[in-house]
C-alpha cells in the first residue's frame, strides 16, 4: 500500500476504529476503515446491525471521519494477492 500514517484499533472520544488512517500518499485524511465480520450483520443479510449505522453516525457527524466498511463478504472472496488492491482502490476512491 502507498504511503500511509495510520493507527490500529485506535480509540479515540471512547468509540473504536479498527483503522484510522490520518494521512495517504501525501494527502491529509480523516478515514476510519472498519472491518466488519459475520457479527456485524443479521443473520442472510448484508445489511449493518443498528449498533453499527448508529457507530458509523457517529464517526462521521459528530468526529468528522470518512467512514469506509469492508465487509467479510467482500474480503473473504478476494485472492490475498488482491486484498492489497482492495484496500487501496476502496481508500483512493473515498479522498
Amino acid at each position: 500500500m502507498p504511503s500511509t500514517k495510520t493507527t490500529f484499533n485506535c480509540y479515540k472520544n471512547n468509540i473504536e476504529k479498527d483503522i484510522a488512517v490520518y494521512e495517504y500518499m501525501g494527502t491529509r485524511v480523516k478515514l476510519a476503515l472498519e472491518v466488519n465480520g459475520v457479527y456485524h450483520y443479521p443473520r442472510n443479510s448484508e445489511e449493518s446491525l443498528g449498533r453499527d449505522v448508529i457507530k458509523r453516525r457517529v464517526l462521521e457527524e459528530k468526529l468528522g471521519y470518512k467512514v469506509l466498511t469492508i465487509p467479510y463478504f467482500e474480503w473473504t472472496i478476494l485472492e490475498n494477492r488482491h486484498r492489497e488492491l482492495y484496500l487501496d482502490a476502496l481508500i483512493a476512491n473515498s479522498i
